[in-house]
């Protein structure tokens, strides 16, 4: 965990001025801003399953598999994969202990980064975006 951590500060310290300025600019945007609460709807959904069969242990799985996705998505950043759905899909695979999260997030928020890159938004602003929608729903008390 702590060398995907590191990786991800990497990647995100690794861009270009106007690499950063590209995905500033299509975070704050209201493209940005849907692909990152289609990610955190995605994310509470997992969350909310688990929250309904009543077991806390079950939501902290959860949570921590969010979290851990959300860093395993930021290691696709700067790479060709970043708006890739399989390489996604696989990451919130690699990145979660918990099948509801990988059946509930994978595949909406690859759908999510990808139709956000057909659209022109940059890979690695989209793949951000959802990153940090699932860094809020891992939030969550």
């Amino acid at each position: 965990m702590k060398y995907l951590i590191i990786g991800a500060l990497f990647v995100v310290t690794s861009c270009s001025t106007e690499q950063q300025q590209k995905m500033n600019t299509f975070l704050a945007s209201p493209a940005g801003q849907a692909l990152e609460r289609t990610a955190l709807v995605a994310a509470n959904s997992a969350l909310q399953q688990y929250e309904d069969t009543g077991k806390v242990k079950g939501k902290e799985v959860a949570q921590a598999s969010l979290s851990s996705v959300s860093q395993q998505l930021r290691g696709l950043q700067a790479t060709e994969a970043a708006a890739n759905p399989a390489a996604i899909k696989d990451a919130v695979e690699n990145g979660s202990a918990s099948p509801v999260v990988t059946k509930k997030v994978a595949p909406v928020v690859a759908a999510a980064v990808a139709d956000a890159v057909k659209k022109g938004a940059p890979a690695d602003a989209a793949n951000e975006a959802a990153a940090r929608g699932l860094d809020k729903a891992a939030a969550k008390p």
